[in-house]
């Protein structure tokens, strides 16, 4: 079985085609990401009035997901565990 040169050539263009699109998909989602990550904000946290003890919290903005462990003693964050 031979391949013709014209079937060689439609199938590089249309891998190209489906890399250039995928690639385009790629940089708008991380255009969103960016978008995402400026616009996120937290609440001011007064520590002094959060009580003596251990917090998790998460936070996904979708290329990056953090998920934190978080102690807190006599009005001061002591330590921070990245789970």
């Amino acid at each position: 079985m031979r391949i013709s040169k014209k079937m060689v050539l439609f199938i590089i263009t249309f891998l190209l085609l489906v890399g250039f699109v995928l690639g385009i998909l790629y940089l708008k989602s991380v255009a969103d990401y960016k978008q995402a990550v400026r616009e996120t904000t937290f609440e001011d946290i007064i520590i002094s009035d959060i009580p003596d003890g251990v917090y998790v919290g998460e936070y996904d903005v979708d290329f990056i997901y953090a998920k934190v462990e978080v102690t807190v003693q006599n009005g001061e964050i002591t330590n921070i565990n990245i789970l």
